[in-house]
């Protein structure tokens, strides 16, 4: 499963809100701090989506293992 939209998601947000903050803080002091604080929102959150994509994943092959019987790998292990 791929995080492709959820990344361009926050892409767009944190985008956002740096160009907020370029146009309204004028202090260097102030606005380089919470640019820096962006960017680690910025990362926080697309690994949040990944660990959540990853998780759904192995849910979802798990219930198909439950469901529909083992897997190709387990067969090819057997052999």
């Amino acid at each position: 499963m791929s995080t492709f939209y959820a990344d361009m998601a926050i892409d767009t947000i944190q985008n956002a809100k740096l160009e907020f903050l370029r146009h309204t803080m004028k202090d260097d002091t102030i606005k380089k701090p919470l640019e820096e604080f962006v960017e680690a929102q910025r990362k926080f959150t697309k690994q949040i989506a990944k660990s959540g994509c990853d998780l759904i994943t192995v849910g979802t092959e798990s219930m198909t293992r439950f469901i529909f019987g083992s897997n190709k790998t387990e067969k090819t292990e057997s052999k």
